[in-house]
């Protein structure tokens, strides 16, 4: 794949935003779970700058982020109220095609659930399917 050339000439270069932009970019061209642990890897061995902020700045940073700033977008999803998550989690929806974010689309359980008993992706999940 020629994105995946790019990647490593970027890569060699020490160009890691642009390796990462060429294997995203790779995956929205071809979604295949290869290139999503490509991308995962990747981004564990190289990660973002942590994301701090409360949700309206997430919501903010989510309208215009770039491809690093997604995944650091992607790992600041939890909130202390599901009411955020959710808020969060719908920031991220415009950038669905890039795999971290599917990722959470896709993943039944964002781990705890709230003192209610309700969890904020299976809200989320029925709310967009509600919506289509």
């Amino acid at each position: 794949m020629k994105r995946l050339d790019l990647a490593k000439k970027a890569l060699s270069k020490a160009a890691l935003a642009e390796a990462l932009g060429h294997l995203v970019a790779a995956f929205i061209e071809r979604a295949l779970t290869e290139l999503a642990a490509l991308v995962e890897r990747f981004e564990a061995a190289h990660p973002p700058p942590a994301f701090e902020g409360d949700t309206a700045a997430f919501k903010k940073v989510a309208k215009k982020a770039d491809v690093e700033t997604v995944g650091a977008l992607a790992r600041a999803l939890k909130a202390p109220k599901t009411a955020d998550t959710l808020a969060r989690l719908e920031a991220l929806t415009p950038h669905e095609a890039d795999p971290r974010v599917s990722a959470l689309l896709e993943r039944p359980s964002l781990g705890r659930t709230s003192r209610r008993g309700t969890n904020p992706t299976a809200a989320f999940g029925l709310r967009r399917f509600d919506r289509a």
